[in-house]
């Protein structure tokens, strides 16, 4: 389901800032294998984790434990030679715009929305960034046989 998300959001994303001269791809492991991107920027797209919530409390024997589990997917944006944080706020809020609200056909009914973003470093005259998209997604359980 994770891959299937993050192909997903890479797909929406790559053609809408493809005009920015930004590539976009999905990536399993940290930025460092990214170095030298091509054009004015990179985006990179991949899992952050997921948070649990306490279960539904359910009090029935027979009934399905019921969880709500928040995905997160990290962004990573590596902009080249800005000059100032002013001009990678359009970046930011354009793949805002993009994903805010977007609902990846894994999961219909559970809409991305942006927790968080933030400056990261400032890295041989690339500025990079992190923002934070997740989706809420219901997870069931089957109920547990008892021993008496």
């Amino acid at each position: 389901m994770i891959t299937e998300i993050i192909k997903e959001i890479v797909d929406e994303l790559k053609p809408q800032l493809e005009t920015e001269q930004i590539t976009t791809e999905a990536v399993a492991e940290g930025i460092e294998q990214w170095d030298n991107p091509l054009g004015s920027g990179l985006v990179l797209v991949g899992y952050r984790g997921r948070d649990l919530q306490e279960p539904n409390g359910q009090k029935i024997r027979t009934a399905p434990t019921i969880q709500k589990v928040r995905y997160t997917f990290r962004i990573i944006v590596k902009l080249f030679d800005l000059q100032s944080h002013e001009k990678a706020e359009s970046y930011l809020d354009k793949i805002n715009d993009i994903l805010t609200g977007f609902r990846p056909t894994i999961a219909p009914d559970s809409p991305l929305f942006q927790t968080s973003d933030e400056f990261i470093e400032r890295d041989n005259g690339f500025w990079i960034y992190e923002m934070l998209f997740s989706l809420n997604k219901p997870l069931q359980k089957k109920p547990r046989h008892w021993r008496h």
